[in-house]
């Protein structure tokens, strides 16, 4: 009996010594509990410059896009407004009946010159159901923000309803202005009955 117990003595002995040796191979790992959660951190301050930078630039991208479009808008009517004068000029040229372009509060217009009353009676009909009854010459409307700016000719700045006046095919040396607050592009005429269309500003 005394070296029976002796011997489970021993025994346990070794165990208890064989759980500490594999306690001090196996590596420590820090508690988890200790270590903050991540979702409830709020965010970096580096983060927060990435978002704001990101932001800026599609704001720009945004911008940009907008001002080429208007751009584009200035330059098409402007080009658009260039050949109908000159349109205006050769149709006055072989007809030998005077042309009027005036603009008024939303775009601009063609009409005849009336000779009489009568004539101008009829003018007055025709500009309310149309301008020059044709589908070239008609009243044209301009997309906001785009309007004429400025109308001059030999010199003077013309009134609100002053008309350009082709006679014959001949135009004075006009320049009309069309703009959309932040550009413009001007339209002058050339002594050869073109129409140059200037640079844009």
């Amino acid at each position: 009996m005394p070296a029976q117990r002796l011997a489970q003595g021993f025994a346990q002995r070794m165990g208890q010594r064989r759980g500490e040796l594999r306690a001090a191979r196996s590596p420590r790992r820090p508690p988890t509990a200790i270590a903050p959660a991540r979702a409830g951190r709020g965010f970096t301050l580096v983060e927060m410059l990435v978002v704001t930078a990101i932001l800026g630039v599609l704001a720009t991208a945004v911008t940009l896009g907008v001002n080429s479009v208007e751009r584009s808008h200035l330059g098409e009517e402007a080009r658009r407004l260039q050949a109908l004068l000159e349109i205006a000029g050769e149709r006055s040229r072989w007809s030998g009946a005077a042309i009027l372009w005036r603009r008024d509060k939303n775009g601009y217009r063609f009409d005849r010159q009336a000779a009489t009353a009568t004539a101008a009676a009829a003018q007055q009909a025709a500009a309310a159901a149309g301008g020059l009854g044709d589908e070239v010459l008609r009243p044209r409307t301009l997309p906001p923000p785009l309007r004429v700016r400025a109308v001059e000719v030999e010199g003077r700045i013309l009134g609100e309803d002053e008309p350009v006046v082709f006679v014959a095919g001949v135009a004075p040396m006009f320049r009309i202005v069309l703009g959309d607050g932040v550009a413009t592009r001007t339209l002058a005429a050339r002594a050869d009955g073109l129409v140059e269309l200037e640079a844009a500003q």
